[in-house]
């Protein structure tokens, strides 16, 4: 199973989750950050995600 982040934390962000796709979600990212958790699962901003790239992690 893949791991995936969905972009966005609204209504079709939550649909993916309660009709449990395929794939394991394993977080959210938005833009600019509004919220630690959506749908008991980690929030992230974009810059983040690019920090910890370009830092290799």
């Amino acid at each position: 199973m893949n791991n995936i982040l969905i972009w966005g934390t609204g209504k079709l962000a939550g649909h993916f989750v309660e009709n449990k796709c395929s794939a394991e979600i394993i977080g959210f990212i938005e833009s600019q950050k509004t919220k630690d958790t959506f749908m008991q699962k980690p929030v992230s901003e974009c810059t983040e995600l690019l920090l910890r790239k370009s830092r290799g992690c």
